[in-house]
């Protein structure tokens, strides 16, 4: 018989958990600068949007 010499190596984690990823950053930060990239980009295509919306309006004669 053999005896265990501690937990496996699977799903061992650690502190920040998910030790097999390359980052060692706190999921909380890593969600926070996603969010802020995506608004950033909504930001843009939404101004995209309207000044094509308004172009539209202006070339159409349409109030």
């Amino acid at each position: 018989m053999s005896k265990h010499a501690g937990p496996t190596e699977a799903g061992s984690g650690g502190k920040l958990g998910h030790r097999s990823m390359d980052h060692r950053t706190y999921n909380s930060e890593i969600k926070h600068a996603a969010k802020k990239k995506r608004r950033q980009q909504d930001k843009v295509r939404v101004e995209a949007q309207c000044e094509q919306t308004n172009n539209k309006k202006e070339n159409t004669g349409a109030k």
